[in-house]
Protein backbone atom coordinates (compact mmCIF):
# COMPACT_ATOMS: atom_id res chain seq x y z
CA UNK A 1 0.00 0.00 0.00
CA UNK A 2 1.12 3.54 -0.71
CA UNK A 3 1.62 5.84 2.29
CA UNK A 4 -1.65 7.76 1.93
CA UNK A 5 -3.58 4.54 1.26
CA UNK A 6 -2.03 2.95 4.36
CA UNK A 7 -3.04 5.90 6.51
CA UNK A 8 -6.60 5.81 5.12
CA UNK A 9 -6.84 2.06 5.78
CA UNK A 10 -5.63 2.54 9.36
CA UNK A 11 -8.18 5.31 9.93
CA UNK A 12 -11.03 3.27 8.41
CA UNK A 13 -10.11 0.20 10.44
CA UNK A 14 -9.81 2.21 13.66
CA UNK A 15 -13.15 3.91 12.99
CA UNK A 16 -14.88 0.56 12.60
CA UNK A 17 -13.27 -0.91 15.72
CA UNK A 18 -13.98 2.16 17.84
CA UNK A 19 -17.59 2.09 16.72
CA UNK A 20 -17.91 -1.62 17.55
CA UNK A 21 -15.98 -1.74 20.84
CA UNK A 22 -15.32 1.81 22.01
CA UNK A 23 -11.93 3.43 22.32
CA UNK A 24 -11.20 1.87 25.71
CA UNK A 25 -11.59 -1.69 24.39
CA UNK A 26 -9.52 -1.25 21.25
CA UNK A 27 -5.76 -1.66 20.96
CA UNK A 28 -3.23 -0.45 18.47
CA UNK A 29 -2.25 -4.09 17.90
CA UNK A 30 -5.84 -4.96 17.02
CA UNK A 31 -6.01 -2.10 14.51
CA UNK A 32 -2.67 -3.13 13.03
CA UNK A 33 -3.75 -6.75 12.64
CA UNK A 34 -7.03 -5.80 10.95
CA UNK A 35 -5.32 -3.24 8.70
CA UNK A 36 -2.55 -5.74 7.84
CA UNK A 37 0.26 -3.47 9.03
CA UNK A 38 2.79 -3.60 11.84
CA UNK A 39 2.08 -1.68 15.05
CA UNK A 40 5.05 0.55 14.28
CA UNK A 41 3.40 1.69 11.03
CA UNK A 42 0.48 3.09 13.02
CA UNK A 43 2.89 4.92 15.30
CA UNK A 44 4.55 6.36 12.20
CA UNK A 45 1.30 8.20 11.43
CA UNK A 46 -0.23 8.68 14.89
CA UNK A 47 1.06 9.32 18.41
CA UNK A 48 -1.36 6.81 19.93
CA UNK A 49 -5.02 5.83 20.19
CA UNK A 50 -6.18 9.30 21.18
CA UNK A 51 -4.40 10.96 18.26
CA UNK A 52 -5.84 8.30 15.96
CA UNK A 53 -9.43 8.82 17.07
CA UNK A 54 -9.10 12.60 16.93
CA UNK A 55 -7.68 12.27 13.42
CA UNK A 56 -10.80 10.33 12.40
CA UNK A 57 -12.90 13.33 13.44
CA UNK A 58 -10.57 15.68 11.57
CA UNK A 59 -10.90 13.68 8.36
CA UNK A 60 -14.68 13.64 8.61
CA UNK A 61 -14.96 17.35 9.33
CA UNK A 62 -12.60 18.11 6.43
CA UNK A 63 -14.72 15.97 4.07
CA UNK A 64 -17.94 17.46 5.40
CA UNK A 65 -16.66 21.03 5.03
CA UNK A 66 -15.66 20.47 1.42
CA UNK A 67 -18.90 18.68 0.60
CA UNK A 68 -21.05 21.31 2.29
CA UNK A 69 -19.31 24.18 0.52
CA UNK A 70 -19.90 22.42 -2.78
CA UNK A 71 -23.61 21.91 -1.98
CA UNK A 72 -24.02 25.55 -1.00
CA UNK A 73 -22.51 26.96 -4.20
CA UNK A 74 -24.97 29.14 -6.05
CA UNK A 75 -27.52 29.25 -3.22
CA UNK A 76 -27.91 32.89 -2.22
CA UNK A 77 -30.95 32.97 0.07
CA UNK A 78 -29.97 32.40 3.75
CA UNK A 79 -33.08 30.32 4.45
CA UNK A 80 -32.33 28.03 1.51
CA UNK A 81 -28.65 27.85 2.50
CA UNK A 82 -29.59 26.94 6.07
CA UNK A 83 -32.07 24.29 4.87
CA UNK A 84 -29.44 22.80 2.57
CA UNK A 85 -26.86 22.86 5.35
CA UNK A 86 -29.18 21.03 7.74
CA UNK A 87 -30.05 18.47 5.06
CA UNK A 88 -26.36 17.97 4.27
CA UNK A 89 -25.41 17.60 7.93
CA UNK A 90 -28.11 15.00 8.59
CA UNK A 91 -27.33 13.15 5.37
CA UNK A 92 -23.60 13.08 6.11
CA UNK A 93 -24.21 11.62 9.55
CA UNK A 94 -26.63 9.06 8.10
CA UNK A 95 -24.21 7.92 5.40
CA UNK A 96 -21.25 7.78 7.79
CA UNK A 97 -22.99 5.90 10.59
CA UNK A 98 -19.87 5.11 12.66
CA UNK A 99 -18.73 8.68 12.76
CA UNK A 100 -21.38 10.53 14.87
CA UNK A 101 -20.92 8.15 17.80
CA UNK A 102 -17.14 8.54 17.66
CA UNK A 103 -17.44 12.33 17.45
CA UNK A 104 -19.91 12.62 20.31
CA UNK A 105 -18.57 10.02 22.73
CA UNK A 106 -14.86 9.78 22.00
CA UNK A 107 -13.88 13.27 20.84
CA UNK A 108 -16.31 15.90 22.00
CA UNK A 109 -16.28 14.62 25.58
CA UNK A 110 -12.47 14.56 25.75
CA UNK A 111 -10.91 17.90 26.66
CA UNK A 112 -7.65 16.91 24.92
CA UNK A 113 -9.52 17.01 21.62
CA UNK A 114 -9.79 20.79 21.83
CA UNK A 115 -5.98 21.04 21.70
CA UNK A 116 -5.66 18.64 18.76
CA UNK A 117 -5.22 19.91 15.20
CA UNK A 118 -8.46 18.14 14.19
CA UNK A 119 -10.39 20.62 16.30
CA UNK A 120 -9.53 23.31 13.76
CA UNK A 121 -11.54 21.35 11.18
CA UNK A 122 -14.49 21.31 13.58
CA UNK A 123 -14.21 25.08 13.95
CA UNK A 124 -14.09 25.52 10.19
CA UNK A 125 -17.15 23.33 9.67
CA UNK A 126 -19.16 24.93 12.48
CA UNK A 127 -18.28 28.35 11.08
CA UNK A 128 -20.32 27.61 7.95
CA UNK A 129 -23.76 27.54 9.62
CA UNK A 130 -22.74 30.47 11.81
CA UNK A 131 -21.93 32.51 8.69
CA UNK A 132 -25.25 31.52 7.12
CA UNK A 133 -27.11 32.59 10.27
CA UNK A 134 -25.20 35.88 10.49
CA UNK A 135 -25.98 36.59 6.84
CA UNK A 136 -29.64 35.88 7.51
CA UNK A 137 -29.66 38.30 10.45
CA UNK A 138 -27.95 40.95 8.32
CA UNK A 139 -30.56 40.52 5.58
CA UNK A 140 -33.38 40.66 8.11
CA UNK A 141 -34.46 37.08 7.38
CA UNK A 142 -33.53 35.73 10.84
CA UNK A 143 -34.15 37.38 14.18
CA UNK A 144 -31.36 39.53 15.54
CA UNK A 145 -32.33 39.05 19.19
CA UNK A 146 -31.30 35.39 19.29
CA UNK A 147 -27.81 34.12 20.09
CA UNK A 148 -26.78 32.57 16.78
CA UNK A 149 -24.07 30.45 18.40
CA UNK A 150 -26.78 28.72 20.41
CA UNK A 151 -28.88 28.26 17.27
CA UNK A 152 -25.83 26.83 15.47
CA UNK A 153 -25.16 24.45 18.34
CA UNK A 154 -28.77 23.29 18.33
CA UNK A 155 -28.57 22.60 14.59
CA UNK A 156 -25.30 20.75 14.93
Amino acid sequence: MANEETKKEILATAEELIYQNGLQHMTISEIAARASVADSVIYHYFKGKEDLVFSIAGVHFRQASLGLQEHLEGIVDPTSRLSKMIWFHLRYNQTHENYPRIWLFECRSNRNFYRHSAYQMVRKYSGIPLAILADGVEQGVFRADVNMRVVRDLIM
